[in-house]
């Protein structure tokens, strides 16, 4: 009895939930337990209590301990799963991260080359990231940064994806066959929305975003197949080259 109640505390001291609740599911089978040894002892008279306390305590503990149980499990389930979405997911933002990107464009550069169509590849570079972490922090600037994210992702339809490519640069995959006007459609609810105001930035201060679109596989494109990041960084250069286009939100 002095070992469990010594392993309980031990347990308890690690100040997690489903330890706590599984040492309170052993406490009262282990106060229970002692009226049987002090009747051996002499101390108590043999009676209902003496004798039947440990199996009371026991169908009382059978609950608090499936529920330490369950809480266990669950925690632990949960683990697995965000560790498998790290895989799959970008750690800040929670939208598809490169290396998921890569599969997915992949997969509709060979559904355009077979069925002989477009999708749309929609760049969004965040302009004033830099702005954001010299005049209110880093904090500020990853709060700007999922901000973008949630409504990049509140454009992006079942079938299309929306990914962070770099620091401040996003993509959303636009699934084909898509028009031209369907892709300038998808990259002006991506502007429109990201010049919203929010209350979780600062006062005055808003998203400006540079958007770079183009219909895949271009012209100049199908020298690379389906190689996803030789196309893929084909629209970033392009990107970095019309940068030059003033006043343009859109190229």
């Amino acid at each position: 009895l002095v070992a469990t109640m010594t392993l309980l505390w031990m347990a308890v001291q690690r100040h997690k939930a489903d330890t706590r609740w599984m040492a309170l599911g052993f406490l009262p089978l282990m106060l229970a337990s002692t009226l049987p040894v002090m009747r051996n002892l002499g101390v108590l008279n043999t009676g209902f209590v003496s004798q039947y306390a440990t199996m009371v305590a026991s169908v009382a503990a059978a609950p608090v301990l499936l529920f330490a149980l369950f809480a266990r499990v669950s925690q632990r389930r949960l683990v697995r799963v965000r560790a498998a979405a790290l895989m799959q997911s970008d750690p800040l933002t929670g939208l598809t991260n490169d290396r998921a990107l890569m599969q997915n464009l992949h997969g509709s550069l060979m559904r355009a080359e077979r069925y002989r169509h477009q999708f749309a590849l929609v760049l969004v570079e965040l302009a004033n990231l830099d702005w954001f972490h010299k005049e209110h922090g880093r904090l500020m600037g990853d709060r700007a940064l999922l901000l973008l994210a949630t409504r990049m992702a509140s454009v992006a339809r079942n079938v299309d994806t929306a990914a962070r490519l770099q620091d401040n640069m996003f993509v959303l995959l636009v699934e084909g066959p898509t028009s031209s006007a369907q892709a300038v459609a998808a990259a002006t609810q991506v502007l429109s929305r990201s010049l919203r105001p929010s209350e979780q930035l600062p006062v005055g201060a808003s998203l400006k975003v540079q958007i770079t679109l183009a219909l895949m596989p271009d012209p100049q494109s199908l020298d690379f197949g389906e190689d996803a990041s030789a196309c893929l960084n084909w629209v970033v250069a392009h990107s970095a080259d019309l940068h030059e286009v003033p006043r343009k939100a859109i190229r």
